[in-house]
């Protein structure tokens, strides 16, 4: 007798075959995701260091105030020193100028670690219309002792010594004049304090005349309440 399938084996033999499907990805196909992945952070961080290292390259030194100036004080090598500044900040002023910039005077007030722009500093401070600007070589005990800041409102007065009052000095005049200080300068060689005044125009001649005979004095006052 010839044996027969048996139909329930060969169904239950149908059924355990495995699905027909998308293979799972291998382990070794793992590794290579993950290493691509890698590879591309890689890159990325390679670029952006890239990035960073040329903008610091590009970054050049401009010249930056080491300690307060005054508006008309004028500039010396002491105070100048340098900071880097990426790009080209066409108002800053370059350390290689530095040499331009030492003699000049401050055109505003610059605090330490201000960046001196092309603005802050003029070869002389300009003087206004219907102004004029007038200088006085005074002696100790004709201004105040302590040092005169540009910005300082003072009053010129005429005070003669004995040795320089001359005939005719009565019937001048000789009212006060209101200034502004522009800038002070003391000479160690003379002893002298020379100051720069803005004044009116119709009293420039005065006060230079005092200035030129030795007969004028420069006091500050407060301010009038």
């Amino acid at each position: 007798m010839t044996p027969t399938e048996n139909p329930r084996v060969s169904e239950a033999g149908s059924s355990a075959a495995a699905p027909v499907g998308r293979p799972a990805p291998t382990p070794v196909a793992k590794r290579r995701v993950g290493g691509v992945a890698v590879a591309v952070a890689l890159a990325a961080l390679g670029g952006l260091g890239a990035f960073v290292g040329t903008q610091a390259n590009e970054a050049k030194p401009y010249l930056v105030v080491n300690a307060p100036v005054e508006r008309g004080q004028k500039i010396e090598s002491s105070m100048l020193s340098s900071v880097r500044v990426a790009g080209d900040p066409s108002v800053l002023v370059p350390a290689t100028e530095a040499q331009q910039i030492q003699g000049q005077v401050a055109t505003t007030d610059l605090q330490p670690g201000s960046t001196i722009t092309r603005t802050s500093t003029a070869t002389s401070l300009g003087v206004e219309d219907g102004e004029s600007l007038v200088g006085l070589a005074l002696e100790v005990g004709r201004l105040p002792a302590r040092e005169m800041a540009a910005g300082d409102h003072v009053q010129v007065l005429f005070t003669p010594g004995n040795q320089n009052t001359k005939a005719g000095d009565e019937n001048q005049n000789h009212d006060p004049v209101a200034a502004v200080i522009e800038a002070s300068h003391h000479d160690q060689n003379s002893g002298k304090t020379t100051v720069d005044l803005r004044v009116k125009q119709a009293d420039a001649q005065k006060v230079a005349t005092w200035g030129a005979a030795g007969t004028a004095s420069v006091i500050m006052q407060g301010a009038q309440k």
